[in-house]
This record gives structure tokens, sequence and C-alpha cells, in this order.
């Protein structure tokens, strides 16, 4: 029996990190590949948990690692989000996960990593053959992502991993890393010049211009060119609130609409608070 949201028994036992009781659902036969109306399985939710005991012993009960839910997120991006190093580990060499896949966005785990700024993780992902040249579905390579947010620790790894020769690569907008950087941080000139420093010299030419405040891949923030709402609710509330805002024009000079749906599970909301999805900054 599932509740209004598909969650299943298991899923809030996982969540909870309740591992006698996952262990009797187990025993008496539940199905542990359920999904909920997010596609999501209780190894989306361990996964986001990163609690490792968990993870065990649900993939030796049988659950799917390489399943994807409705975003195209498996266990690795999930773990990637939250910063897990050693799940991750787990999932790589005991389950043989590919590191490179990627959702339904074009974003590897890589791409999470340097988003959620997690510079542990950015080097392990970066030594393990993680695609560094790897763009998503608005042309963003993970130091796009790293800049968006400032993530300067995340900014260094990437440098020294190669980075250097992705300054002057624009995105979909014609942005460079230093250029999203810009538009966010315009206002707070401490934090721009710590980003100048980081970014270096050449990176000071702005190619692009998306105007407007900032949020994240999970949204959260106000009017921009890519702010997709955001905010609100947490728990099994999946929805971040208004979605739907135009953002500005892509490479064709079009303005497209953006209406995407939360794709982050209950644990992964409260972590990450209110963002929501892409480019909210």
């Amino acid at each position: 029996m599932c509740d209004a949201d598909g969650d299943y028994p298991l899923h809030f036992a996982v969540l909870n990190n309740d591992f006698s009781i996952v262990e009797v659902f187990v025993k008496y036969g539940v199905n542990v590949n359920a999904r909920n109306n997010k596609g999501e399985s209780a190894l989306h939710w361990a996964s986001v948990g990163g609690h490792m005991k968990m993870n065990v012993f649900l993939v030796g009960a049988g659950g799917d690692a390489t399943a994807l839910d409705n975003k195209g997120f498996n266990v690795i991006h999930r773990a990637a989000q939250q910063g897990h190093t050693l799940l991750i580990d787990y999932y790589l060499h005991a389950r043989h996960l590919d590191i490179n896949t990627c959702d339904k966005d074009g974003r590897n785990a890589l791409h999470w990593a340097a988003y959620s700024d997690h510079p542990i993780l950015v080097e392990f992902l970066l030594k393990n053959g993680a695609n560094n040249n790897a763009r998503d579905c608005e042309q963003c390579l993970p130091i796009h992502w790293a800049a968006i947010r400032g993530n300067t620790k995340s900014i260094h790894v990437l440098l020294k991993h190669g980075a250097k020769l992705q300054l002057d690569t624009v995105d979909c907008t014609g942005c460079t890393p230093f250029s999203l950087a810009n538009n966010k941080y315009l206002s707070k000139k401490s934090t721009l010049e710590n980003m100048r420093r980081v970014l270096g010299e050449n990176s000071q030419v702005v190619r692009g211009s998306r105007g407007g405040s900032s949020g994240g891949m999970f949204g959260g923030g106000g009017g921009h060119g890519h702010s997709h709402g955001g905010g609100g609710g947490h728990g099994h509330s999946h929805d971040g609130g208004a979605h739907g805002h135009s953002h500005n024009s892509g490479p064709c000079g079009i303005v497209q609409a953006c209406v995407r749906t939360c794709s982050c599970p209950a644990p992964a909301r409260s972590a990450f608070g209110a963002m929501c999805h892409s480019r909210g900054y």
C-alpha cells in the first residue's frame, strides 16, 4: 500500500535509516524495487541518505542500482548531489556502474558534484574517469555550474584537472563560466573579485549575459534568464512552487519557455533547501 505520492512504507523506513524495519520488510517479501510517482525506488532514497549499510543491504536484496527515476537519475547522481564519495566508490568499484551516465538533462555525477560544491568528490570523480568535457542540455560544463554557485573549492580542483582550457567555453546562451559568476555576484564585489582570482584574468571577458538573480540546478532563484521558480515544501512535497518562467534567448535568439518539476526526493529537498530545477541559479 502506498500513499498519494506513490511512496511505500519501505521508502519511509529507508528515509529514516531504520535498518531493522527494512530487514523485516525484505524478509516478508516486500518489493525492494517498487517505484513512487517520481520513479524513485527505495535505493534512490538510500543513496541520498548516503548510509553504506543500507545501500549494500538493498542491493543484496535485489535492489536495482542501475534504475533511473523520471528525471534520469540513478544512485550515483543522487549520491553526487549530496557528496557521498565512499558510497559512489562502492557503486563504481563493487557494482561497476558507469561514472559518466547522464540524467535526462545530460548531467553526469561531476556536474552535480561541482554544482553542489563537494571538492573531495570532484577530485575523486576526475581521478576515476569522470568526463570533465561533458556538456549538458544547456551546453554547460561542470565548471559552468561550479561558477554559477561561486564554488571556488570545486573550481580549483577542476582547473587543476584541465578546466583552464574551458575558461572561454560558452554555454547555449554565450556565457563563459566567469560570465555566469559575474551575473550572479555583480552586487557582491568581494565575492566577484574572489571569483576573478580563482577563474583567472582570461575569464574576465564576458561573452554573454543572463541578467537577474540566481539560484541553482534545482531552482530557487528569482526573476532571471534561467530562473524557474522553486522554493516551498519539504518532506514529500516534490513541487518547488510556480514554474514556467521564460528564460532569455538561446543561441538562435529564440525565447525558450522552461517548465520543469522538482527532481529531488524528500531527503534531497531537505538538504538542498528550496532548490528545485535547472538554472534558477
